[in-house]
């Protein structure tokens, strides 16, 4: 009976403190798993470190119908002056392909993750917008253009007060809408619709009077849309840019390539060919 006594007791001990362990345990702060450490200059930016969606692929988001010059053609395989220049920055941090992932515009400066590196699709570097996302360097400038109807009265204007009394339209979530909204100040509300060519109709068909649009994609428009022309442009100095995670580490990867073309030339020659 002594014996089983002393098991007992010891067993007692020995449950009582295998419980404080488990607890200490439970209570341990739990580490947060590591990026793997780079080796002693290792190159941050070289293809087997940048931190892609898809190893070894640029993976891009933009949204569709598709602007000429910036992009045309199929939704998987478009080409254009955006194109071009993924497929340079593809090619410079030697990378194996390159996919399009079609998404609404809005979503492409929304915060949150993404299921892609980047969004390339003429967005416009705001302050607003970078306190959600992360933008490279600008690619191009441009200014907001007057898409009117030739011959209409407010072809006229000289002034942003003669343009109050009209009636505006721009596509939800742009630049174009928001220079309407804080700086034309129409007396009525601007129309909002899903995509500049749904703008331009309704520009076309009577139903508007104005579109404020990227001068760039405006031009093009005016072929597309038999009675429009650009009237003015309105210079506000925005630079296109494309649009990361925040916090991306791509970001200085993807500003050095485009750093380099510009420095080359081969920004400017792209620019060129397409604009």
């Amino acid at each position: 009976r002594r014996t089983v006594g002393v098991e007992v007791v010891w067993m007692r001990k020995f449950l009582v403190g295998l419980s404080s362990a488990l607890i200490l345990a439970a209570c341990a702060p739990v580490e947060e798993a590591q990026p793997p450490a780079q080796s002693p200059g290792q190159d941050p930016c070289a293809a087997e470190s940048l931190p892609l969606k898809t190893p070894g692929t640029l993976t891009v988001g933009t949204s569709f119908p598709y602007y000429e010059p910036f992009k045309s053609g199929p939704k998987k395989t478009p080409e254009g002056f955006e194109p071009d220049i993924v497929q340079e920055l593809s090619t410079r941090m030697e990378l194996g392909g390159i996919e399009w992932v079609v998404r609404s515009f809005e979503s492409l400066y929304a915060p949150g993750t993404k299921p892609y590196d980047f969004s390339m699709d003429q967005i416009s570097i705001t302050e607003d917008r970078a306190q959600v996302v992360d933008f490279s360097d600008p690619y191009y400038r441009i200014q907001q253009g007057l898409l009117v109807r030739s011959g209409t009265p407010i072809e006229d204007a000289t002034t942003v007060d003669d343009l109050k009394q009209y009636k505006f339209g721009a596509q939800a979530g742009t630049t174009g809408l928001t220079y309407i909204k804080d700086v034309i100040q129409p007396d009525d509300q601007p129309n909002q619709y899903n995509d500049t060519k749904d703008a331009a109709q309704a520009l076309a068909n009577g139903q508007i009077d104005a579109v404020v649009i990227d001068v760039p994609i405006a031009i093009p428009l005016t072929e597309d849309y038999e009675g429009t022309t650009v009237a003015a442009q309105f210079i506000t100095d925005e630079g296109y840019g494309m649009v990361f995670e925040k916090g991306s580490a791509l970001v200085e990867c993807v500003n050095q390539a485009l750093g380099e073309m510009e420095d080359d030339g081969t920004l400017k020659e792209l620019q060129d060919e397409w604009l």
